[in-house]
């Protein structure tokens, strides 16, 4: 299973942000289609943000 914010219906678009975002060939080998979606930059963008919302924090956190 890979990424849930990986849409293959519509050219591979990524959905982890507002705007749609077309990852390259190599990203969605190495990131979107694989169990190792975390890895994915953007996807620990996205986590990290949240981490921050849920505990109210406004400084960076890293994993």
């Amino acid at each position: 299973m890979g990424c849930p914010f990986h849409n293959d219906v519509y050219v591979g678009v990524c959905t982890a942000y507002e705007t749609p975002y077309v990852p390259s060939i190599r990203e969605r080998e190495s990131y979107c289609s694989r169990k190792d979606f975390k890895a994915c930059p953007i996807y620990g963008t996205i986590f990290r943000r949240a981490m921050r919302s849920e505990d109210g924090s406004n400084g960076a956190m890293e994993q």
